[in-house]
């Protein structure tokens, strides 16, 4: 099963589903996993909790984060570099930042199949 598929893809960012594992890819960034168990559990809960940040379930969150052009989070200084809304998932050590729009269509696409 495949989150994203798009040939369209500025974030380089790939998710897809295996038996076991959410395995996501973002660029050259070593590839990890969340076992489909506890990515589909989060998927649910968002989506019953009418998708507000944060959410977490055994281990896997997402939330909000803010970041800069180049992709750091935090404050930086707004008149030099503005920072954007993003979401962030994370599991473990790993993480990964992507548009709001990326995240909802995941659980869009996801949480009818479930």
């Amino acid at each position: 099963m495949s989150y994203i598929r798009s040939g369209s893809n500025p974030e380089k960012l790939y998710i897809w589903g295996g038996l076991d594992t959410a395995e996501i890819a973002e660029g050259s960034k070593p590839t990890w996993g969340i076992p489909i168990n506890i990515f589909d559990g989060l998927l649910k809960k968002y989506h019953r909790r009418f998708h507000e940040f944060p959410c977490q379930y055994k281990g896997a969150k997402v939330d909000e984060v803010w970041v800069d052009e180049d992709g750091n989070e935090g404050v930086s200084d707004a008149h030099l570099k503005p920072l954007q809304f993003k979401v962030k998932l994370s599991y473990e050590d790993h993480s990964v930042i992507m548009w709001l729009v990326t995240w909802e269509y995941i659980v869009n696409g996801e949480i009818n199949k479930l």
